[in-house]
């Protein structure tokens, strides 16, 4: 009988909840309005010590490797600013980097298409113009204004390339910047 109330009294004696835990949250809550969770973490630690020494910060003791830890905290904090303000810098530049990227391969694109288009172009036109050699009358003249109308769209072509060219030429020396 003994031996069992003693059992049932450790039992009962056993925390039920996670006030404490609970508690934890509620204040992490509190503190974590516009704080990094580096900022965070610290500040838990520092109020979890204060509360396991009795609750005052004047009881907490102060060893000289942590007064010289505190001395050098702001130069590792902006030493830590500086590392991811590079960080940011190296992303937005790898970003500009791709964007400049794609840009030139659509710049690619586009000029191989035009230079498809009008080399179509003058392959018709020269059709056109061993037809119209072949042939006599009126369906002469026309298939050589046929052929003159698609030589004249293939030079728009050819100018079109050369725009093409000078922007391409710009991304090129962009990339290599």
């Amino acid at each position: 009988g003994c031996h069992l109330w003693e059992i049932a009294r450790k039992v009962l004696l056993l925390s039920h909840g996670q006030a404490s835990v609970e508690r934890g949250f509620s204040i992490n809550k509190v503190l974590s309005d516009n704080m990094s969770n580096l900022t965070l973490v610290a500040l838990r630690v520092i109020k979890d010590h204060i509360s396991s020494v009795g609750g005052k910060a004047t009881d907490v003791a102060m060893p000289p490797a942590l007064l010289t830890a505190t001395s050098s905290a702001h130069r590792h904090y902006q030493a830590y600013l500086e590392e991811e303000r590079k960080k940011t810098g190296r992303v937005a530049e790898a970003e500009k980097r791709k964007h400049a990227q794609d840009e030139f391969d659509d710049l690619t694109a586009k000029r191989k298409r035009i230079q498809s288009s009008a080399d179509a172009l003058l392959a018709s036109a020269d059709d056109f113009a061993e037809e119209a050699e072949k042939s006599h009358g009126p369906s002469a003249v026309t298939l050589i204004a046929k052929s003159n109308a698609m030589r004249r769209s293939a030079k728009e072509k050819q100018s079109q390339i050369g725009e093409v060219d000078g922007l391409l030429s710009e991304k090129s020396k962009a990339l290599k910047a």
